[in-house]
C-alpha cells in the first residue's frame, strides 16, 4: 500500500525548478561537457562549479534521451515509493498496523514538502536503507555501495555519516562494548565516501563540497530552505511531536543511547529547514516503539518474496501505463512559457549580446530550455551565486525596496522579464525609461511584462 502511494504520487508532472537545471546539466553531461565552471548565467560565468549530483543529473538524462521523460517520472515514482516502504520497515517496532501507520504517516508528512523531483530524494531512500543496515544489523558491507553512490548523487551525505555513526553508538551504549561489527560499519560507510569521489568527475572536491556550501552563509542567509524553521510551522511541528514521543520513550524504557541522535538531528534542524525530512526520518525508529501499544491489530506474517515482487510489478506497471498515457510530462505553468516564446522570437533571450533580469527559477527554466546557451541573470545555485548579486536581488528587486534602477544599470541590463503583479513589474510599466514590449499570461494565471531599456539597441528588437 505504501509502496504504492509513493509510486502514484511520486509520478507527478515535472516541475521543479531546481529539477530542471539538473536535467539541463545531464544533458551536457551526456554531451561529455562535464561542467566545472558556471555554463548557464552571465553573472557567474566560469565561476569554479561542483556539480555535487552529477550523477541523478546524467542519469535523468540519459532516461529522457533512451525512452522519454514519462519513463523519468515513473522512476521517480519508484523511487518514492521505495522511500515509503522503507519507512514503513523502519516503524516495526511499532508492532501494531495504527501504530506503524502514524509512525510512517508522520515522517511522510514532513517529507510531503521535499520528496520530490530533486536529488534529495533518492538521499532519503539511501538514507533510509542504511538505516535499516545499521538497526536491524544487517550485513555492514551495503554501507560501502549505498555511499559510494550517495556522495555521487547529493551533498547530504556527510548527514547520512552522523546518523549512521550515531545509531552505532546507541549500540555500543547499549551492549557497554565496542564490538568488530561497529568498527567495520564505520570504516566501509567512509570508504564507499571516498572511494565513490575517488571514481567521480569532480575527486575530492565532491568531498570538500558540503564544508564549502556551509561556508557561504552570507549567500544562504537569503535562500528559504536555508534559514531556521518556523515554530509554528505545521511540518516543525510534527517534527516537534517527534521529538516528544521520543523524549517518552526514552524515559518509559531507559533507552538513553538514542539520545544522542536526537540531539544532533534537533540541532541540525535549527540551523535549516531543509533538515527537517532528514531528521524526521531519522527519528523513525527512535519514535516507533511509543506507538507498540496503540491498538491490538498486529501486523501478521510478511508475504512470500515472489508475491511481492509481483505485487510491486503490478504497480509500477500500472502506473507506467497511467503515466504514458498522459499528454504532457511537465507542468511549466509557474514559468512564463509563453513571453519567452515572444523573446525567442525577437531574438531578446538566450544570446549573448542581451542581458536578461528575471526571477531566480526562470533561470532555471532558461537553462532546461536553452542549455549552455541560456545565457541567464541567475538561478537557485547557492554555490556559484555572489552575495552582491543576491543581495540586490532579494533585498531591491523581489522587495521592491531601493533602488531597483541601480542594480538593472549596474547589471548591464537590457530586458526584463518579471510578473506584473509585483512591485518591481508594476514600476516598470510606469517607468519612462523602460518601455514594456509584451504582455502574456502564463499557464498559472500570473501575468507577466517583457520590459525594454528604452533609447538602447535592443529596443529596436522589442517592436
Amino acid at each position: 500500500m505504501w509502496f504504492g502511494i509513493g509510486v502514484v504520487g511520486g509520478a507527478h508532472l515535472l516541475s521543479d525548478n531546481s529539477f530542471l537545471t539538473h536535467l539541463a546539466t545531464g544533458r551536457l553531461i551526456l554531451d561529455g561537457q562535464v561542467p566545472h565552471g558556471d555554463p548557464y548565467t552571465f553573472t557567474a560565468a566560469g565561476r569554479p562549479w561542483v556539480v555535487q549530483s552529477w550523477l541523478f543529473s546524467l542519469v535523468d538524462a540519459g532516461v529522457e534521451k533512451l525512452v522519454g521523460a514519462w519513463f523519468l517520472r515513473l522512476v521517480l515514482g519508484v523511487v518514492m515509493g521505495l522511500l515509503l516502504a522503507a519507512v514503513w520497515r523502519l516503524s516495526r517496532p511499532a508492532r501494531s498496523v495504527v501504530g506503524r501507520v502514524a509512525v510512517t504517516a508522520m515522517a511522510a508528512t514532513v517529507g510531503l514538502g521535499y520528496w520530490n523531483e530533486r536529488p534529495q530524494t533518492v538521499a532519503f531512500l539511501l538514507l533510509a536503507v542504511g538505516l535499516i543496515v545499521v538497526v536491524e544489523q544487517r550485513n555492514s558491507w551495503w554501507l560501502f555501495p549505498l555511499f559510494a553512490l550517495w556522495v555521487n548523487l547529493h551533498g547530504s551525505w556527510p548527514v547520512g555519516l552522523v546518523v549512521v555513526a550515531l545509531v552505532l553508538v546507541r549500540r555500543v551504549i547499549a551492549e557497554r562494548r565496542v564490538s568488530v561489527s561497529e568498527t567495520t560499519a564505520g570504516a566501509l560507510s567512509l570508504s564507499g565516501c571516498v572511494v565513490g569521489a575517488a571514481l567521480s568527475p569532480y575527486g575530492i572536491d565532491l568531498l570538500t563540497f558540503p564544508l564549502r556550501l556551509l561556508g557561504r552563509s552570507d549567500v544562504l542567509r537569503y535562500i528559504v530552505e536555508w534559514q531556521r524553521p518556523e515554530l509554528l510551522d505545521p511540518i516543525t511541528l510534527v517534527l516537534v511531536a517527534q521529538v516528544g514521543l521520543a523524549a517518552w520513550v526514552f524515559r518509559r524504557d531507559r533507552s538513553w543511547g538514542w539520545v544522542p541522535l536526537v540531539v544532533v538531528m534537533v540541532g541540525l534542524v535549527a540551523t535549516g529547514r531543509r533538515n527537517l525530512p532528514l531528521a524526521s526520518l531519522a527519528l523513525v525508529p527512535v519514535v516507533a516503539p511509543a506507538f507498540s501499544r496503540l491498538g491490538s491489530l498486529r501486523v501478521g506474517a510478511a508475504l512470500p518474496p515472489r508475491m511481492r515482487a509481483v505485487a510491486g510489478m503490478a504497480i509500477v506497471l500500472a502506473a507506467g501505463v497511467g503515466v504514458a498515457a498522459m499528454p504532457n510530462d511537465y507542468d511549466l505553468g509557474p514559468y512564463p512559457t509563453t513571453a519567452v516564446d515572444w523573446m525567442e522570437s525577437h531574438e531578446l533571450v538566450a544570446r549573448d549580446d542581451v542581458r536578461v533580469a528575471h526571477p531566480d527559477y526562470v533561470g532555471n527554466y532558461l537553462e532546461w530550455r536553452y542549455g549552455a546557451e541560456a545565457h541567464a541573470y541567475l538561478d537557485d545555485r547557492a554555490e556559484v551565486l555572489d552575495v552582491e548579486l543576491m543581495s540586490s536581488y532579494v533585498e531591491v528587486l523581489l522587495s521592491g525596496k531601493g533602488d531597483w534602477r541601480e542594480v538593472l544599470d549596474r547589471d548591464r541590463i537590457d530586458v526584463v522579464v518579471w510578473p506584473a503583479g509585483k512591485k518591481l513589474g508594476r514600476a516598470l510599466s510606469s517607468a519612462g525609461d523602460w518601455r514594456v514590449a509584451h504582455r502574456s499570461t502564463d499557464g498559472s494565471g500570473v501575468a507577466w511584462v517583457v520590459a525594454c531599456r528604452a533609447g538602447s539597441e535592443i529596443e529596436v528588437r522589442c517592436r
